[in-house]
C-alpha cells in the first residue's frame, strides 16, 4: 500500500503518475507489466483508459433501457431517482442526484472494467474532501482507478476553501434530515390499527418464545389460560 500527497499538483497529474508508477513497478517487480488476475490477463502498461463517471453511467444507462439519456437527467434529483427505479438500482431515501448517479455507474458499470481504467470527475455530493472543478462547482476533481473489476487506488485535489466545505458538510445534514423525515411520514402512515406494520408489530410481541421450558409452546395469558397443574414458570 502507499499514500502520498504531492504540492502544486492535481488530479491529472496524480493519474500519470499512477499508471507510470504501475507499470514501473511490475516491471521491476515481476519482469512484465502483463499480469492475470482471476483467470484474465491484465496489461499494467500506460496509458489507461479513462472515463467520467456521469458520462460513464449516462451510456450504460441508455444501452439498458435502449433509449437515450440525457444528461441533465443524472444532476437531477428526480430524475436520476426515476432513471434509477427504471433500472432496478437501489438508492437511499437521503441520497442527492450525485449519490443516485454514482449508484447506477457502480450497478452498470463496475462490472465491465477489467483493464485499468481511471473513472474521474465524481459528483461533489459522493468527495467532501475533494476540490470542485473550476468550470462545474457540482463536479470535484477525483479520480478511482479500476482493475480486475474492483478498486485498486483513489486520488484527489484536496480541497481548500473552508467556505465550501462548510458547505458540503451543511448539504449532508439537509440530506440526512430530509431522509429523517421520510422514513418518520413511512412510520406514520403505517401505525394505523389496520396496517401491515402494525399487525407484524403485534404479531411478534404475542408469539415471543416462553422463558421457562414448560412453556415452549405458542401461548397468550388472555386466550388460552395456562393449566393448573403446569409446572410453576414464568411466561411471557
Amino acid at each position: 500500500m502507499l499514500e502520498f500527497y504531492q504540492a502544486y499538483a492535481d488530479y491529472r497529474d496524480l493519474m500519470d503518475l499512477t499508471e507510470a508508477l504501475l507499470s514501473s513497478v511490475a516491471r521491476d517487480a515481476i519482469g512484465t507489466d502483463t499480469c492475470t488476475f482471476d483467470g484474465e490477463t491484465i496489461s499494467l502498461a500506460a496509458p489507461y483508459r479513462r472515463l467520467s463517471l456521469r458520462e460513464a453511467a449516462r451510456e450504460a444507462a441508455s444501452r439498458r433501457l435502449g433509449a437515450e439519456v440525457a444528461p441533465g437527467d443524472l444532476r437531477d434529483r428526480d430524475k436520476s431517482a426515476a432513471l434509477a427505479d427504471r433500472l432496478g438500482v437501489a438508492w437511499s431515501d437521503g441520497a442527492g442526484a450525485g449519490r443516485i448517479t454514482t449508484s447506477i455507474f457502480e450497478a452498470l458499470c463496475e462490472a465491465s472494467l477489467v483493464q485499468p481504467t481511471f473513472v474521474y470527475d465524481f459528483p461533489t455530493e459522493v468527495s467532501p474532501l475533494s476540490k470542485q472543478r473550476a468550470d462545474d462547482p457540482d463536479t470535484v476533481e477525483r479520480f478511482e482507478l479500476y482493475a480486475g473489476r474492483f478498486e485498486v487506488a483513489n486520488a484527489f485535489s484536496e480541497l481548500n476553501d473552508p467556505a465550501e466545505q462548510r458547505r458540503r458538510f451543511e448539504m449532508q445534514l439537509a440530506d440526512r434530515a430530509r431522509a429523517t423525515r421520510r422514513r418518520t411520514r413511512w412510520t406514520r402512515t403505517t401505525s394505523g390499527p389496520s396496517s401491515t406494520g402494525c399487525r407484524r408489530r403485534r404479531r411478534g410481541r404475542r408469539h415471543r418464545p416462553p422463558r421457562h421450558a414448560a412453556h415452549r409452546q405458542p401461548v397468550h395469558p388472555g386466550r388460552h389460560p395456562v393449566p393448573a397443574d403446569a409446572p410453576p414458570g414464568r411466561v411471557t
